[in-house]
């Protein structure tokens, strides 16, 4: 079109008129991403100045569904590149969550285990000493049981 008639052409065309667009966001799983886009076009009025070029009505169409197209593609590529981010950014903290955190809190069960088994073991011998019972061996307390 701009081979034909020029920039002014263009402008012309568009008779200072703009397209109203507007984008709707979503959110899934805490992350916002720009779900579809509404474009509302200036009506192509039969009161418009007559074309300068008779490309300019084909071209009229083919510009307001490359802006359609545009759109269309500019939100799904948005779209993509924030889930992108957020499936990299999830993933380090797994991998951070796995390699740090996971060994020292297994670490400090163990030990926490272990204080539980000594201390266990001290009430144990501490119930034996009041009660003045002796540990029996354990065949002799199957023996009996017999």
């Amino acid at each position: 079109m701009t081979r034909l008639g020029g920039r002014r052409a263009v402008r012309l065309a568009a008779d200072g008129r703009l397209a109203d667009v507007h984008v709707y966001w979503a959110d899934a799983m805490g992350t916002s991403y720009p779900a579809r886009v509404s474009c509302a076009l200036p009506d192509l009025d039969a009161a418009a100045p007559l074309p300068i070029t008779t490309a300019l009505v084909p071209a009229r169409h083919a510009y307001r569904a490359a802006l359609r197209a545009g759109l269309e593609h500019a939100i799904a590529a948005e779209a993509a590149r924030i889930m992108t981010a957020e499936v990299a950014l999830t993933n380090r903290r797994i991998r951070a969550l796995k390699d740090r955190l996971l060994p020292l809190l297994e670490e400090a069960l163990a030990a926490v285990e272990l204080s539980l088994d000594e201390t266990e073991r001290a009430d144990i011998d501490r119930v034996r000493r009041i009660s003045g019972s002796r540990p029996q061996p354990a065949d002799r307390l199957n023996s009996d049981r017999q």
